[in-house]
């Protein structure tokens, strides 16, 4: 028994084991569905190191569960996590898996124990709410009515006709569902700053002043009964006048023209379209959004997914009845264009010297010669040759004077032609880039000899995609800046 405790298990100091169990927070396994942190592991292996886990309140306050809805025993856990994570501030993240087609849905309402699982854990954790900081639940599966039951359950934990809950804390609130609901935002979340939604509606019948700290608002998804008003959509953003990001993602609004009456937005400094994976050719949300928005001191434009008549259709509202991009939006410094295309991919025969190629590469080229840093992507890439050509046909007043700074995701094989072909045009024009970031990935490396030739010239930051993810990331994929809409899944709800 002596020998047991000079184990390097027995020796280690507190301190030490802190460290390094901070480091294994986010890792974990699968048990039968159900999600099992490295905490319940680590505080399983001795006396020494149950004690030592049990009496660090600040291992438990990470909160993570992902099973499916028949794994009623998850509770239980979640209920430990809970209790041992003492007084300290909540961070939650679930997922909630609907992968089985049960008879007449009975067993969402009674598991063998006689429980109701998902109310169960819902009430498990509604009874730490004053404790929550961060929500995050994701409810997917290839059953709609079973994410829709579930979705009803949540809300009626988080709705304010129910109970008095209060969430003084809560400030980081991220929901998705694999089918469409609406939630109901009460008067309780006073410290509300961060609001995801994918698939789900706001009701604003009860949000009250819940938007006053809002610093980022991300919505989108959503079909054409679920989309906002136009008129609620700008009553959102009146009720948010610290609104610092804003992202949507694919069609949001509906009932006809916007007001076109401005909406002054001086807190905004992030502005995100992103195509949904379900659209069809309902891109005029993006054009009527961007006519209205007025934000003097915007410094990040993101569009991603849009397809080459949408980027046109954009592009062609900057030179039309609104101002141009440099006077709309005069503080803009970084432009990010992922996965969009520059030119026309519908005609198999398209080059990148075509005319209407060159007219939008010179379009951009103009409207935002204000930026400072451009960031290109996948698809958006091609426009990085547009740019070059262009830059060695205008000389005296090459695009883009202002660019300093150039992002590459990913790098492929054969992309350092392109960046080597338009550095060098801009150095012997003068106007050199300063920075040149890439992003290595499993599709292609940067060549030694290519590498040296860009140190030579800029800055360069090369970022490796091809680092293994936290187990828990492999589980629960991140969702935030991304489409959730599945397009088999659109495809078989329409019919």
């Amino acid at each position: 028994m002596a020998e047991a405790y000079r184990t390097p298990a027995y020796c280690l100091p507190y301190e030490l084991l802190m460290e390094i169990w901070k480091h294994i927070r986010d890792s974990g396994q699968l048990q039968n569905g159900v999600w099992v942190t490295s905490t319940f592991t680590v505080s399983q292996v001795c006396r020494w190191w149950r004690s030592a886990a049990l009496s660090t309140p600040e291992l438990w306050q990470e909160v993570r569960f992902s099973v499916p809805v028949r794994r009623a025993k998850a509770t239980d856990m979640l209920r430990l996590h809970l209790e041992r994570s003492g007084d300290l501030p909540l961070d939650i993240e679930g997922r909630l898996m609907c992968d089985w087609r049960p008879p007449h849905y009975s067993w969402l309402h009674t598991t063998r124990e006689g429980t109701v699982f998902p109310e169960d854990l819902m009430a498990a954790l509604t009874k730490h709410a004053d404790r929550w900081r961060t929500l995050s639940i994701q409810v997917d599966g290839d059953f709609p009515p079973c994410s829709r039951m579930i979705m009803h359950l949540i809300d009626i934990h988080l709705s304010p006709l129910s109970r008095p809950l209060r969430t003084p804390r809560l400030r980081n609130v991220q929901i998705q569902c694999g089918e469409y609901g609406q939630m109901s935002f009460g008067r309780g979340i006073p410290q509300l700053s961060r609001l995801h939604l994918r698939s789900i509606l706001i009701d604003l019948d009860f949000t009250g002043p819940t938007l006053a700290h809002l610093t980022a608002l991300d919505v989108g998804c959503l079909p054409p009964r679920l989309r906002f008003l136009h008129a609620d959509f700008r009553d959102i953003l009146a009720r948010a006048p610290n609104l610092a990001r804003l992202c949507l993602t694919g069609p949001c609004l509906q009932g006809g023209s916007l007001d076109y009456t401005p909406i002054h937005m001086p807190a905004l400094r992030e502005l995100a379209f992103n195509e949904c994976a379900s659209d069809e050719d309902e891109d005029g949300f993006m054009l009527e959004l961007h006519h209205v928005i007025s934000a003097p001191h915007l410094s990040c434009l993101t569009l991603s997914g849009l397809k080459y008549l949408a980027l046109c259709d954009f592009l062609r509202s900057l030179s039309g009845g609104v101002p141009s991009a440099a006077q709309k939006y005069p503080a803009l410094t970084r432009l990010r264009l992922r996965n969009v295309e520059t030119c026309d991919y519908s005609d198999q025969f398209t080059t990148l010297s075509t005319t209407s190629s060159d007219a939008t590469g010179l379009q951009i080229g103009r409207q935002f010669a204000s930026i400072k840093h451009l960031e290109l992507e996948n698809k958006s890439c091609l426009l990085l040759r547009q740019l070059g050509l262009l830059t060695g046909r205008y000389t005296a007043d090459p695009p883009l004077p202002n660019l300093r700074t150039l992002s590459w995701l990913p790098y492929r094989a054969g992309d350092g032609l392109t960046i080597q072909d338009f550095i060098a045009r801009r150095t012997r024009l003068e106007v050199p880039l300063n920075s040149l970031q890439l992003q290595k990935s499993d599709h292609g490396r940067v060549e030694d000899y290519v590498a040296e030739w860009f140190r030579s010239h800029v800055q360069v930051d090369l970022v490796d995609d091809t680092k293994v993810l936290h187990s828990w990331q492999q589980v629960c994929t991140p969702w935030q800046d991304s489409c959730t809409c599945d397009p088999t899944k659109v495809h078989k709800r329409r019919s």
